[in-house]
């Protein structure tokens, strides 16, 4: 009992002296410059002066608080030790970050966000200069990245003790030289965003604009005045730019037929679709006309597939509620046609479309008031898309098959119309109908024009006569001979576009005028020039590019493919350029995928041969990539899944912790197109004076743009399969 009771005494002395000890007071001097990342400032503390960041001084505060103000030894070893647990937590988070960088390297991939334009309603300037700012209990130096008369971006050491929301007080004491007096300082803002990284901060900084309009107003003549000085920042303007063209391409090269509806179960008012998708629609509509049944199956599901037979039998699954998918996908055969569909609810701002009607409300009233009703009623959008190859890899041979059957025309369907998005006519059209021969090779036929200009003459024909775009054909204007002496027979033409519809080609004709005489160029120009009083003006270009607009903008908004741009570089290596990403596709969050796919460029674009020409053909494959923890991604193109190996590659791909599965359309960018996007190519001379730099950097990479792949995912189609 003694002994216990001597060991008791001894813990509590010891214990005694340990209070002693600590409540001793510290004569240290605390100097944290150069081993944390922040800002360290001089802090009067007693008679000490302590170096600290924000987040060491705000803890050494509260302890001090907590001890009466007394700074002792037991409070700076309590600091201490809280002190070295957050830098261990910024190590740790460290060490995360920079795994995940080995993990995703870092590549010159740029991500367009499609759904998302910039939107800058003031002038923004690169500007660097000191930037004090105060939050009532921490002191900061900072500097300016950019400066508008609203919101300034700032950059700084690491700071831990800000966040978005906060109140705080700005000075700018290099401005305020030139500024009136106290003006630019202590200015009440508030933090709208805030980034950090292990080094640095980033925040913008919203200057409340409303409660200090003297404040504005300097900051805006200020602004104004320094545009002079090639300080201006564009990337709001190049980003923009650069999202513009991303979707004109992929306009000119959608894969895909777009049906805009009133409701679900009603027939489409729209149709979008390219000239060489036109036979197909027309087979498909004719089919959905004569059974009615099938847009109210469509009403059912908000994606499903449909199989068009060559004895023009058209089959509908739903992917929800279909046991049976995997043996029916098994029973098709190589010549059947086998189309992804997907709808989704869509709406067109009224307000929106009437502004953008509103100049050719004069020229067109009655057209523009029936487009401004039809918009308004598109309140579904149905996205086709043929899964061209797919029933190839999943059958080993081909079975009999019906003849095809031939299909009427589709008397209630809209014809499908291009996406254009940039348009220059050149020359006046006018709608003059006037009897023309036309001669062929093997055919000689009197037909009627449709539109007339100086140089240029459409009309339709029946589509079994074959042309080419650039082939020559020889026309006479019938009537028009008996005006003149001149000879307008056997006047030569070329095919500039044609377009397919119900039985009917529809040519663009424009005169080869080199090879005419200057009395018959002279005759056409005279004659327009002498009846354009009397001529009825053809304005189907600007309704088409208005009503394009719209789609585009709108069908922006519901992106479920992912489209990939690929360009060369500076050694003409090929690589993946740009990414279109929204919210719906989450493109976004696959940039590992997309730097694997960089990875692979040239595999995977070897079909597109360089230089670009107008006999390029676009190419359809699927692709399959799949990845395990720790590993890179595997990429296989058109895996032939009927073969055993194919089928292991399949349930390698399912087991995977990460796979998908793409329809791969891979188009050529149009030769000419960015030749041709001169409105956009003045939008980069105009900002030139600003950063040279950069338009040429924009320049170049745009004008190297060569393919654009369109990636379905149809992973669940395949996962079905591979059970």
């Amino acid at each position: 009992m003694a002994q216990s009771s001597s060991r008791e005494q001894n813990k509590l002395f010891l214990e005694q002296l340990e209070r002693q000890r600590l409540q001793k007071p510290c004569l240290r001097h605390i100097d944290l410059r150069g081993r944390v990342p922040g800002e360290c400032q001089a802090y009067q503390m007693g008679d000490r002066v302590h170096y600290l960041d924000d987040r060491s001084y705000v803890l050494l505060k509260s302890l001090l608080e907590q001890n009466h103000n007394q700074f002792t030894i037991g409070v700076y070893e309590r600091w201490q030790k809280a002190l070295k647990r957050l830098l261990e937590q910024d190590n740790g988070a460290q060490q995360t970050a920079r795994s995940v960088a080995i993990a995703q390297p870092a590549n010159n991939i740029n991500l367009v966000s499609f759904d998302h334009l910039i939107s800058r309603q003031e002038p923004r300037l690169n500007l660097t200069t000191s930037v004090l700012i105060d939050t009532g209990e921490v002191q900061y130096h900072a500097g300016t990245l950019n400066i508008s008369a609203t919101a300034i971006r700032i950059s700084m050491r690491r700071a831990h003790q800000i966040s978005a929301g906060q109140s705080l007080w700005l000075s700018l004491p290099a401005l305020q030289e030139s500024a009136p007096e106290g003006l630019l300082t202590d200015i009440a803002c508030r933090l709208l965003k805030v980034s950090h990284d292990a080094r640095y901060t980033q925040a913008v900084i919203l200057l409340n604009p409303d409660k200090n309009k003297v404040l504005e107003n300097w900051l805006t003549d200020w602004i104004s005045q320094q545009h002079a000085e090639n300080l201006l920042d564009l990337d709001n303007d190049l980003s923009n730019l650069a999202s513009e063209y991303l979707l004109r391409l992929y306009c000119q090269s959608l894969p895909q037929l777009l049906l805009w509806c009133p409701d679900a179960a009603s027939r489409p008012i729209f149709i979008h679709a390219q000239p060489e998708m036109k036979t197909l629609a027309n087979d498909l509509f004719t089919l959905l006309s004569e059974q009615k049944s099938t847009f109210e199956t469509w009403n059912a599901s908000q994606s499903f597939i449909m199989v068009l037979t060559p004895s023009g039998e058209l089959q509908i699954r739903d992917l929800q509620h279909h046991d049976d998918l995997s043996s029916w996908l098994s029973s098709l055969t190589v010549e059947d046609k086998l189309f992804w569909v997907q709808q989704q609810p869509t709406t067109f701002d009224t307000d929106t479309v009437q502004q953008a009607f509103l100049p050719l409300q004069e020229l067109q009233p009655e057209t523009t008031s029936q487009l401004v009703a039809q918009l308004s009623q598109c309140q579904h959008l149905f996205q086709i898309t043929q899964l061209d190859g797919l029933i190839a890899l999943i059958k080993r041979r081909s079975s009999s098959h019906a003849a095809q059957k031939l299909l009427e025309k589709s008397q209630t369907m809209p014809e499908p119309q291009p996406l254009v998005l940039h348009l220059e006519r050149h020359e006046e059209r006018y709608q003059i109908r006037t009897p023309v021969r036309l001669h062929l090779p093997d055919h000689v036929g009197e037909y009627v024009s449709e539109e007339v200009s100086i140089a240029g003459v459409s009309l339709q024909i029946p589509s079994h006569i074959n042309l080419t775009i650039g082939s020559r054909v020889n026309l006479d204007f019938v009537r028009w001979q008996g005006q003149t002496k001149l000879k307008l027979t056997n006047l030569p033409y070329e095919v500039r576009n044609q377009s397919q519809w119900q039985g009917q080609t529809r040519l663009g004709l424009k005169r080869i005028t080199s090879s005419c005489t200057t009395a018959v160029n002279t005759f056409f120009i005279d004659v327009m020039r002498k009846n354009r009083p009397t001529l009825r003006l053809c304005h189907a270009d600007k309704f088409l590019h208005t009503t394009s607009r719209l789609f585009a903008d709108t069908l922006r908004q519901h992106l479920h493919d992912t489209l990939l741009y690929f360009g060369l570089d500076s050694q003409n290596n090929r690589l993946l350029q740009s990414v279109a990403s929204s919210e719906i596709n989450q493109a976004a969050e696959k940039m590992p995928l997309w730097s694997a796919i960089n990875d692979h460029a040239g595999r995977l674009t070897a079909e597109i041969k360089l230089p670009l020409t107008e006999q390029q053909q676009s190419w359809n494959a699927l692709i399959v990539v799949f990845r395990n923890a720790g590993q890179g991604w595997q990429i296989q193109t058109d895996p032939p899944l009927a073969s055993p190996a194919g089928k292991v590659l399949l349930r390698r791909a399912i087991a995977a912790e990460e796979q998908y599965v793409f329809h791969c359309h891979l188009a050529p960018v149009k030769s000419g197109t960015w030749s041709k996007s001169t409105d956009l190519q003045q939008q980069l001379t105009a900002l030139r004076q600003h950063n040279s730099h950069k338009v040429k950097q924009l320049r170049e990479t745009l004008s190297r743009l060569f393919a654009v792949a369109h990636l379905t995912d149809i992973t669940c189609l395949i996962d079905d399969l591979a059970q």
